[in-house]
């Protein structure tokens, strides 16, 4: 197994990166830790608000840029 850094940004997001040494590709996970029992009176649904712009994009902003460079093969797989 190759070794990891975890490094804790100041707005207190946690990022693990691994380098695998010979690879010429990028992989990315996001895992929010927080959800809908999360959230207050005020604030309730919010957090599902935010997994829709995420996964289903907006009119102006896409999910994936993917389609618009068809030379760059890419792959997305979302899931909740």
């Amino acid at each position: 197994m190759q070794p990891h850094t975890l490094t804790t940004l100041p707005g207190g997001e946690r990022v693990i990166t691994e380098h695998i040494e010979g690879v010429r590709s990028a992989s990315i996970g996001l895992w929010i830790g927080t959800g809908s029992r999360d959230e207050s009176s005020a604030r309730a649904g919010v957090s599902h608000f935010i997994e829709h712009l995420l996964f289903k994009g907006t009119e102006r902003f896409a999910t994936c840029a993917a389609p618009r460079y068809p030379r760059c093969p890419a792959r997305v797989i979302v899931s909740t």
